[in-house]
């Protein structure tokens, strides 16, 4: 038996590597608890992997998205079957993308929201969302495999048959109300709550409301499973200030229920955090969370500031703050103020949203986008990667962005930021003139000094 170790403590990229500049042959077995995958080596080439009922070249794409599992190098074990050859190095460079993109959507929860014209695959990939899953767990758990998985998934959510539960206002409180309810029914005994009497109180909620909401609680609350699409369906057809109203509501019945001890401590660390600081912009830079701290950490969307979110949180106060300490004392909520890197990704954020809405009004936002994706895909660092994310419209991931920042300097992030927008401020003044441009770009930065006068003086660096 020769090398063996867990792909935590090793990558599996470091592993084919040091196979591969020995020029060792052998098979190479990792088993990750739920599957089991082989890697045949001959002469440091890749020639052949099997991953459960995948072969070939997308079995070794989907096991580079492992990032746990037991590994051992068996040596001079063959196979007869040599599908590939490949040299370890190469594969890294062209997989390099799938792995940025299962470090970015992995801790996301997706919703199923839209059922109609599925292929089969998709309808597999699809229902296996049950709002408590993640995009990796769902992946590595695919009997299509890793791979063919994450393809899927790209699908679904460009044509926003999956979204996060953060897209839509409605939706998030629909969702935020049924982990809430899941929540108070199996841990609710710990803290005072009574099944019986939670159960009752919201039937009574549900009797006095207006009948043409009153299925949305009803339904949700008496079944584990849930059918994301039903609601939906049903759900965005009320405005959103008609579904917040009666989700706060929803909510206040179950706040009413929990007999939430208060920390003197943790009130005033909070009164103090609220006074110094509560117009800063926090983000939630870890996601994997007790259904709680999710909730809270949720309202820090890289836009509410630590005022906005403890007033718009739909927890009570008391348990709203003592969350929110918890959370800036464990480093899990950071002021974007106090690390640079994290400021400048965030002010490009804020400011790419802002910019490309005024350019969907005035019918560019697709070539603002081409724009810019062929500015990333001709770029070979690899800080691009972390930029492609923002223009592909998914939901920021500030615990992704925080751990990639690491790579880069202050330098080259504000390098990068620099030469796309120099980019999209000349292709757009070709298209809307340079006058009109700079009046749009004055509203812009007036918006981003209401919300953080910080970006605008970072912008002013960089642009």
């Amino acid at each position: 038996m020769g090398l063996k170790g867990n792909l935590q403590s090793i990558p599996l990229w470091e592993i084919l590597q040091t196979i591969s500049i020995g020029k060792k042959t052998g098979r190479l077995e990792i088993d990750n608890g739920s599957k089991r995958a082989e890697i045949f080596i001959d002469n440091g080439k890749i020639v052949n992997v099997r991953s459960g009922f995948i072969e070939g070249y997308d079995a070794l794409l989907g096991i580079v998205l492992w990032n746990k599992g037991d590994f051992v190098f068996y040596p001079e074990e063959k196979t007869s079957q040599k599908l590939l050859n490949l040299d370890p190095l190469e594969v890294l460079i062209n997989v390099s993308v799938y792995i940025d993109l299962i470090n970015y959507l992995g801790d996301f929860i997706l919703l199923p929201v839209r059922v109609d014209g599925l292929a089969l695959e998709e309808e597999v990939i699809s229902s296996a969302f049950d709002g408590i899953l993640k995009v990796r767990d769902v992946i590595l758990n695919s009997p299509l495999g890793e791979y063919r998985s994450l393809e899927i998934i790209k699908k679904l959510l460009k044509e926003k048959k999956l979204i996060f539960p953060e897209e839509d206002s409605r939706v998030f409180l629909l969702y935020t109300f049924w982990r809430r309810w899941r929540y108070l029914l199996k841990e609710g005994n710990k803290i005072g709550v009574n099944e019986r009497n939670l159960r009752k109180v919201i039937k009574d909620f549900v009797s006095g409301m207006q009948e043409e909401l009153s299925f949305i609680i009803e339904d949700i609350t008496s079944s584990d499973n849930v059918s994301w699409h039903y609601f939906y369906r049903n759900i965005v057809k009320f405005p959103e200030s008609k579904i917040e109203v009666f989700f706060r509501e929803a909510f206040e019945v179950l706040n009413k229920q929990i007999k939430m001890p208060s920390d003197r401590k943790k009130l005033e660390q909070f009164s103090i955090l609220l006074g110094e600081k509560g117009d800063n912009i926090y983000v939630s830079v870890n996601r994997n969370l007790d259904t709680n701290e999710l909730i809270v950490s949720l309202f820090f969307n890289g836009e509410r500031s630590l005022k906005q979110v403890f007033h718009y949180s739909l927890l009570d106060k008391i348990e709203t703050q003592s969350i929110i300490v918890d959370l800036i004392t464990n480093k899990y909520l950071i002021d974007v103020s106090e690390d640079k890197k994290l400021d400048l990704i965030h002010s490009f954020y804020i400011f790419w949203r802002r910019f490309l809405r005024e350019m969907k009004e005035k019918g560019l936002d697709n070539e603002l986008i081409e724009i810019y994706r062929n500015y990333i895909d001709s770029s070979i660092l690899d800080i691009r990667f972390m930029f492609s994310h923002v223009i592909e419209g998914y939901v920021p991931n500030f615990a992704y962005f925080d751990k990639e920042k690491e790579k880069y300097s202050e330098g080259e992030i504000a390098e990068f930021i620099k030469g796309g927008i120099d980019l999209i401020f000349n292709e757009m003044k070709k298209k809307i003139g340079e006058t009109d441009l700079k009046v749009l770009l004055q509203k812009i930065l007036e918006e981003i000094k209401i919300l953080n006068p910080r970006n605008v003086e970072k912008y002013a660096m960089v642009v």
